[in-house]
């Protein structure tokens, strides 16, 4: 699932060094996005 290639090499290999904490970020951004495009849709 690595479709972002625009978010850049130096947030990869954050994610990759942190693992676990760099996914939950991830999650929490798509999730907001989420949120913010349902409120869009209404």
């Amino acid at each position: 699932m690595k479709k972002r290639l625009a978010v850049g090499p130096s947030a990869v290999l954050y994610s990759a060094r942190e693992g676990i904490t760099g996914q939950r970020y991830t999650l929490r951004l798509a999730g907001a996005r989420g949120k913010m495009e349902k409120t869009v849709e209404f």
